[in-house]
């Protein structure tokens, strides 16, 4: 039995089966029999359509999230690589802290499969809960400034799915360090590979 009040126990319900099958893999009447609600049409009463509960997981997540980089991100800001090194760890250290039982950083990793879906969810989001995400993307767009638009958005894409495909399979081996790296190795070198990425030298 659950004790979670019952639009949040969906939500972490929906969190882990989109996780485990993917977004199109998932209905929101299978949410709700998983769930163990006897009317199949829970989900859609509590959040309308599964665009709706995307936002709604995301939601649920974001003001831990977004405190936690807004506060790393009242850092001095610093210049070159040394710059994105910061914005980037500010992106990965708060994800990394919140995966531990949790399904939420598979889910955003298969999210972000399709960057236009992922835009679209997080474009809905509160503002109240984006303050961090604001600063990343003011400082990140400043960093990248000399990139041209295609490619700066093509990093950022690239970057993305870096980030949080490889936190979501360290998550998924429920923190087993088969990598042989701590924690703290493991961090630094995700940060170091993106802030790689991004920096790369455009071709000619």
């Amino acid at each position: 039995m659950h004790h979670e009040p019952t639009a949040d126990h969906l939500l972490r319900v929906a969190e882990r089966m989109f996780a485990e099958r993917g977004l199109a893999g998932v209905s929101l009447r299978q949410i709700a029999v998983a769930a163990g609600q006897r009317n199949p049409a829970v989900v859609q009463y509590h959040f309308g359509s599964k665009d709706e509960l995307l936002r709604a997981i995301i939601e649920s997540r974001s003001a831990v999230l977004d405190h936690r980089r807004f506060e790393l991100m009242s850092s001095p800001v610093l210049v070159g690589h040394d710059e994105l090194r910061r914005i980037v760890r500010a992106i990965v250290i708060p994800l990394h802290e919140l995966a531990s039982g949790t399904h939420y950083l598979r889910f955003l990793a298969n999210l972000a499969a399709s960057p236009p879906e992922l835009d679209k969810a997080f474009s809905q989001i509160d503002e109240q809960n984006t303050l961090g995400r604001q600063a990343v993307e003011r400082s990140m767009s400043a960093a990248l400034g000399h990139l041209p638009e295609n490619i700066r958005g093509l990093r950022l894409a690239m970057a993305t799915r870096l980030v949080l495909d490889t936190l979501a399979v360290r998550n998924d081996a429920h923190g087993d360090a088969a990598d042989g790296l701590t924690t703290e190795w493991f961090i630094a070198n995700l940060v170091e590979a993106a802030v790689g990425l991004l920096s790369a030298p455009v071709p000619h």
